[in-house]
């Protein structure tokens, strides 16, 4: 993982970490390799968001992001702005039961066509029915 990405990530769990965060959502397409140096906190549930079927793990790394992961949601085929990638990553963990309805999350998303990490964006399920819901855009 390059020094941007791992930058970013270690910034999400120290997010997660002060305002009490259940999860951390990395968008694992953005990352060259799912190898992190750093610790992942026992706290925090980490779920990989990705459109590829299958993520391609470091083999017998240790500090494989995908062997931390509590699970892997597949993201639709299609063009998605960094917002919706959090919408529609947030909908599938609840719907897929990886979190609990009124969970606070933070997100780690990277550009649609590839590139570093560059948003971190933290959700309050419990306060941001928009997220899910598209309500009170407009």
């Amino acid at each position: 993982m390059d020094e941007q990405n791992t930058l970013i990530l270690k910034a999400a769990f120290s997010i997660a970490s002060k305002t009490g965060a259940n999860a951390v959502l990395l968008h694992a397409d953005p990352l060259d390799d799912t190898c992190f140096p750093g610790p992942v906190p026992r706290k925090q549930n980490l779920i990989l968001l990705t459109k590829k079927k299958k993520i391609e793990s470091g083999e017998g790394a240790k500090d494989d992001l995908l062997k931390r992961a509590r699970g892997v949601i597949t993201l639709p085929r299609i063009a998605l702005t960094r917002i919706a990638i959090i919408k529609i990553g947030t909908t599938l963990a609840l719907s897929q039961e990886l979190l609990e309805p009124g969970a606070k999350v933070v997100f780690a998303v990277g550009g649609p066509e590839g590139g570093p990490l560059d948003l971190i964006q933290s959700v309050d399920t419990s306060k941001e029915s928009e997220i899910i819901t598209g309500r009170g855009i407009m």
